[in-house]
């Protein structure tokens, strides 16, 4: 009863100090003889649900503040940097994954912070060579990075013009890159789905970065969810570091002037493969992610292994990526469509 007492005088001491200077214990002491307990708990209450109100509409008016910031800044000019790949720590590092990894390198170069966002997406702002933009990596799997961009595009008010998509290509060397203004799918599922979403435009720019095609042996599904060999990784060091230098001329001197500066992007690597980096890159197949499971898989022995798509194919798209759900389990995010 003693503490309680205590307790509201000491409430009533500082109410009594904001009205009166710092008050005194005398007159705090008459004055609660006057208000009795009841009235010094209601003189409390007030006290700290005006604490509370001022606080939160402090809080409001900053994020209120910030969002004007980055609406004023980032709607008017700002290009839209899309990286593809899936989401988790059991696809990190695979060959489906570098659209993500490429981001990651321009976000570290101009010290850009990803985080989670509404819109379904990882999401920083910041500048790259002076130009406002807005670096994305989708985590809604490969097979529904539509529903993500266009989300990105209509809150952000960016115009096709000003998205640039980053993807891995199986017909293309490990580590050489491609810029285009414009152009179809190619079979690949992540860009199928970000033009589903906008209508089917072929004006989407892309640079697309090669992972090579899979050894004899090795289907498309489990190479493109493998690691990168550890000759690979140094040639895709290289890669990361010109995509860079690629993007910055992107949005310095637009994408038409980009493509014929920087259209075509070749490693320095000897044409040569080794018997020794041909095993390396089998046994990174085989130690390819599950999708359903997240183990590593072990291949069947030669013989036992079906039949690999043909040169320039790679399957049939799945019903499931196409119905905007998390495809089956040996589908999820993968390449599986016949190239155009």
């Amino acid at each position: 009863m003693k503490a309680y007492v205590s307790i509201l005088l000491w409430l009533l001491h500082i109410q009594v100090s904001s009205m009166h200077g710092m008050g005194n214990p005398s007159r705090t002491v008459k004055v609660a003889s006057e208000l009795g307990c009841c009235g010094i708990l209601q003189i409390a209450q007030q006290r700290v649900f005006n604490s509370i109100s001022m606080w939160w509409e402090e809080l409001q008016g900053k994020s209120k503040a910030a969002a004007v910031s980055l609406s004023s800044e980032f709607t008017t000019s700002a290009w839209l940097i899309v990286g593809l790949g899936n989401p988790g720590p059991k696809y990190a590092g695979t060959r489906h994954n570098i659209g993500f990894d490429i981001v990651d390198a321009l976000a570290t170069a101009e010290s850009i912070t990803l985080e989670p966002s509404e819109h379904k997406a990882f999401l920083g702002a910041g500048h790259l060579a002076g130009v406002p933009v807005l670096l994305a990596k989708p985590q809604t799997y490969m097979n529904r990075s539509g529903e993500s961009v266009s989300k990105l595009t209509k809150a952000f008010k960016v115009p096709l013009e000003r998205l640039l998509v980053v993807y891995d290509d199986l017909d293309i060397e490990a580590g050489a890159m491609r810029l285009r203004a414009k152009g179809g799918h190619g079979g690949h599922n992540g860009l199928r789905s970000i033009m589903a979403h906008h209508e089917n435009v072929k004006q989407i720019a892309r640079l697309r970065v090669g992972i090579g095609r899979p050894p004899p042996g090795v289907a498309v599904p489990k190479h493109v969810l493998t690691q990168f060999t550890s000759k690979e990784l140094s040639i895709m060091r290289d890669t990361k570091t010109e995509s860079v230098d690629v993007i910055r001329t992107v949005l310095v001197s637009g994408i038409d002037k980009a493509v014929s500066k920087k259209g075509l992007y070749k490693p320095q690597v000897n044409a040569a493969t080794s018997s020794t980096e041909h095993g390396e890159e089998l046994a990174a197949a085989k130690r390819s992610v599950d999708p359903a499971t997240g183990e590593q898989n072990v291949l069947p022995a030669a013989g036992e292994q079906g039949v690999e798509p043909a040169a320039g194919e790679q399957g049939v798209l799945p019903a499931a990526g196409e119905q905007g759900v998390e495809p089956a389990a040996g589908e999820q995010g993968v390449e599986l469509a016949v190239r155009e």
